[in-house]
């Protein structure tokens, strides 16, 4: 065996630092985000460091979960990777095909409008975009736009959604054609659930009550008498369902992100009621967390909103360990506050469990569907 001397010792102790920062990358802030947070850890409830403005510039060291590890003030920190994109200053060798080749810039100019994989209605839909947003115009086809995305991909934007629209615009005015729609009448949209695996999560559990509401009502328990009702809607529209829990018994968070990652997954839906020292807080609200999620999660607070008696709290990006670590579609559900009078009211209401039931698969058939 060849003896290492202490100088060897020495050359890769310099060397090793050497060679993981040569890896570093340059990026910017995106102009979609007025203030980006630095965090002490990768996750969204962590402590604030510092704060970053459009256009900053930072070097980023690793990745982990959506989100990039560089430096604030010579403090070590973390930043959500899908507010920064590759920044001019990293080298040649590190330009993928889709870096914009020229400064012009696309703005949306219309709430929840939606990107997508392609030049066309028929295409996946990828994010969802909000007026105002600005993103680096990559290319043109037809009435569309492709754009550079935070997170480094490109997708597709109706032309006559954007400042473009004066050019781009189709004869015929169709400019609400891909402007979510809530459906007032709180059916089902056409087409039904046949084939897709959806995993519902009912949260809390065993020794785990979550959280306790006025007269000491318990999360646990609200939560499993709504459950029967949206396992039964769901099969009902052809979903085959699968449960984390399907009575009071505690479940870790980890098995609950492993019995999603067990299936093809199409949808994790994981099932919350809400609290809050402040007893006038109300509402309910949709959290997602990968990009994958995000246009999920708007379509189904829209049908949950026009389905369900309760203050519409928005959609919310949340970093969750369900959400977080999940490989597939993932949403949290906080469908009312157990701290608020009125919420508990219509939560304990005998047509709160259908109601739910039904905004949760409308939502589902409308996404899949669209």
């Amino acid at each position: 065996m060849r003896k290492v001397t202490g100088l060897t010792l020495l050359c890769f102790f310099f060397i090793l630092p050497a060679a993981v920062f040569a890896q570093e990358k340059t990026y910017e802030v995106s102009s979609t985000v007025s203030a980006l947070m630095v965090r002490e850890e990768p996750a969204s409830n962590s402590d604030v460091i510092g704060k970053l403005k459009a256009g900053d510039k930072v070097k980023v060291f690793k990745e982990e979960h959506g989100w990039f590890q560089t430096y604030f003030n010579g403090q070590q920190g973390w930043v959500a990777s899908h507010y920064l994109y590759a920044s001019s200053e990293s080298s040649s060798s590190e330009s993928s095909a889709s870096e914009v080749s020229n400064d012009q810039e696309v703005t949306i100019q219309a709430d929840g409008t939606r990107i997508r994989t392609g030049p066309e209605t028929s295409y996946r839909i990828q994010t969802m975009a909000s007026n105002g947003d600005t993103f680096p115009m990559v290319d043109t086809q037809n009435d569309w736009v492709q754009i550079s995305l935070p997170d480094g991909s490109t997708g597709w934007v109706a032309g006559w959604l954007t400042n473009e629209g004066g050019q781009a615009a189709p004869a015929s005015d169709t400019s609400l054609a891909e402007t979510p729609q809530v459906n007032s009448s709180n059916t089902a949209a056409n087409g039904d659930l046949s084939g897709y695996n959806i995993v519902i999560d009912p949260g809390h559990g065993g020794h785990d009550p979550g959280a306790v509401g006025l007269h000491g009502v318990q999360e646990k328990d609200l939560i499993m008498r709504a459950i029967n009702p949206i396992v039964s809607e769901l099969e009902k529209a052809g979903a085959n369902v699968i449960l984390t829990r399907s009575d009071d018994r505690f479940v870790s968070l980890e098995d609950r992100v492993r019995i999603s990652h067990s299936y093809n997954t199409d949808a994790f839906i994981s099932i919350h009621l809400n609290t809050n020292p402040l007893t006038v807080i109300n509402g309910i609200s949709t959290h997602y967390y990968n990009n994958n999620s995000k246009s999920l999660a708007y379509t189904m607070q829209e049908s949950l909103g026009s389905q369900l008696n309760l203050a519409n709290r928005g959609v919310m990006y949340d970093g969750l360990y369900v959400l977080r670590n999940n490989n597939h579609p993932a949403l949290l559900l906080e469908l009312g506050f157990i701290t608020n009078a009125n919420d508990l009211s219509v939560i304990q209401s005998e047509s709160y469990p259908a109601d739910a039931a039904k905004g949760i698969t409308n939502g589902l058939i409308r996404y899949f569907n669209q």
